[in-house]
């Protein structure tokens, strides 16, 4: 995409054109791509806070509105791409949860007709497809579209034709380029080794260029009749590789910028890449002293935008009806706010308020602050066991989905493990002291009981995602759930995430209630993000209590490219690690 100039106090978004031209776009628009079919420019547009979608031509130096069917301007678009009489977008439905590709015929004076009889469904294989990128890459006949797990080809001969196939098990999209001889993809990941770089030939649907072990490669560049990468071992050469990344971030770094939460995507993408980008503006260690000057310069950048995405987060707070309520994990899609989502939003925002000098003064995000503490307007309330609950002491606090009260799908229900210790790691974050610290106290000291961390760690560094009558189930009689009355319980192991949340929330009660901890807590969960079973990330809190972990190149190398935003705080750690032991070149 071109350069883009941001107003904030206006909302004005601006894209510097070639020649130094200057298209002004609709106010409160962002730019999500920009195409170029029949000889005209295309920006699809993202309306700011509402997130809907709408589509804007240009050609000599005018612009007109491009019609786009109302069930789509209500879509979240992924990618789009141009192939002769054709313009291809990929837009992901929040109601089925699927992507789907849909096509704009392209007339003769390049007019643009939405094809209603063209959609095919698009089935990606990640557990966070909502902010997985899509890429897209022509050669001659055939469109490529890969994402995690699969590779599309579309061909258009004498009628439209869409085929999956899968790539390398285990491996993630990097880089794709073209050349004349055909695209390739730059990828990592393979099922014997999550960190190994190959190149995968597009054309051929093959993997062509195995990179040796523990190769930190880069910028996949065209060279001849082959392909060349850079490495990344060097301070310089890793700061390179991280803008690069930065920049190839969904629509161009823009796909959270100024979004709504109904989709979850402020709590679950923003809060990822926002704590990366205060996480990589801190210096964690006294070698950091020693890094190459133009780290300087990337830092400036970086909280550039780390300013400008919290001032837009704050400008969302405005916005009548609190847009960072959720749809996405309600019965029939109601607005509703969430504990887990509002602890680590919250803390997201204390982080940056108090953590780094001169913050802006984000005056709704304080109130939102406060409203979480509370939990008023939450879905959550606080409870207390009483005498003979069969998991919990009496006078115990937790927090629960109140029956035929809640939105949520589990009304009745005690919160599992993560949703619950979010909110407290949120409150401990913030508060000193108070009844809200001493509810999220107890929080955290379920999970330590109930888990064995006072009397044995687990072993394998994994524990139960439930506890509880989440945890056991219920049948219609027991008359536990409206929403669902029936359930066989989830007696199921936390996904790595969760576990992360777990580790962070206990810790940062750990800094208020020292006493709180079993012993040697902190070295348990370093050992386990060494083991690679907790997210880097958790660092950020162990490095509050005098300890980080060691991580191995392998453990670096697999967090250490950044394709999507959720990945950018693991990423920043990965980045830390590497620059500390990188060597600047003669």
């Amino acid at each position: 995409m071109n350069e883009l100039e941001f107003e904030p106090a206006k909302l004005q978004a601006t894209l510097q054109l070639e020649g130094g031209v200057r298209w002004e776009l609709p106010p409160r628009t962002v730019p999500q791509a920009l195409l170029k079919p029949g000889g005209r420019r295309l920006v699809v547009l993202r309306h700011l806070f509402s997130g809907r979608l709408s589509l804007v031509s240009w050609k000599d130096r005018r612009t007109a509105p491009v019609e786009l069917p109302e069930h789509l301007q209500e879509t979240m678009f992924k990618a789009g791409h141009c192939i002769r009489d054709e313009l291809l977008l990929v837009l992901y439905n929040v109601h089925t949860r699927r992507s789907y590709l849909h096509r704009f015929l392209i007339g003769a004076e390049g007019q643009l007709r939405y094809d209603r009889n063209f959609v095919f469904e698009l089935s990606f294989s990640g557990r966070y497809e909502i902010t997985s990128p899509i890429w897209i890459e022509s050669w001659q006949e055939t469109t490529f579209l890969l994402s995690e797990g699969v590779v599309y080809r579309y061909r258009n001969w004498d009628r439209p034709a869409l085929d999956r196939v899968p790539l390398p098990a285990g491996s993630t999209v990097r880089e794709v380029r073209s050349s004349p001889h055909g695209p390739a993809a730059l990828c990592q990941g393979l099922e014997e080794d999550q960190t190994r770089f190959f190149r995968y030939d597009l054309a051929s649907l093959a993997i062509e260029d195995l990179l040796p072990a523990g190769v930190r490669a880069f910028r996949l560049e065209p060279q001849g009749k082959g392909w060349s990468y850079s490495l990344a071992d060097t301070r310089p050469a890793l700061i390179e590789a991280l803008r690069g990344d930065l920049s190839r971030l969904p629509c161009g770094g823009l796909s959270t910028f100024g979004v709504n939460n109904f989709e979850g995507r402020v709590a679950w993408g923003q809060t990822y890449a926002l704590n990366g980008l205060i996480d990589l503006l801190i210096d964690w260690s006294p070698r950091a002293r020693e890094l190459d000057p133009r780290l300087q310069s990337l830092r400036q950048d970086l909280r550039r935008r780390l300013d400008l995405e919290l001032y837009l987060l704050d400008r969302l707070l405005e916005q009548g009806q609190p847009q960072l309520y959720s749809k996405r994990y309600s019965m029939k899609r109601v607005p509703a706010l969430y504990a887990v989502q509002g602890g680590r939003i919250s803390r997201l925002f204390h982080r940056y308020l108090s953590e780094l000098p001169d913050p802006l003064p984000l005056p709704r995000a304080r109130a939102f602050i406060a409203q979480t503490l509370s939990l008023q307007g939450f879905q959550e309330v606080v409870k207390t066991a009483e005498a003979g609950d069969p998991d919990l002491p009496p006078g115990r606090r937790y927090l629960a989905w109140p029956r035929a009260k809640s939105v949520f799908p589990y009304d009745g229900l005690n919160l599992p493990f993560n949703h619950q210790n979010d909110w407290a790691g949120g409150v401990a974050a913030i508060c000193s002291g108070g009844p809200q610290l001493e509810v999220a106290r107890d929080i955290v000291q379920t999970f330590l009981d109930l888990e064995g961390f006072h009397e044995q760690p687990p072993p394998d560094f994994t524990w139960s995602y439930s506890w509880g009558r989440f945890r056991r189930g219920w049948e219609a009689k027991d008359e536990v759930s409206t929403h669902r009355p029936e359930y066989p319980g989830d007696r199921g192991v936390a996904h790595i995430s969760y576990r992360s949340i777990d580790a962070m929330a206990t810790l940062s009660i750990g800094l208020r209630y020292p006493d709180a901890l079993p012993p040697e807590l902190a070295g348990y969960f370093c050992r386990a993000i060494s083991a690679g079973k907790l997210y880097p990330f958790v660092a950020e809190e162990l490095a509050k209590h005098g300890v980080l972990p060691r991580l191995s190149p392998q453990r670096l190398l697999e967090h250490w490219r950044i394709s999507a935003p959720w990945e950018l705080q693991n990423g920043a750690w990965s980045f830390h690690y590497l620059m500390w032991s990188a060597t600047q070149p003669e």
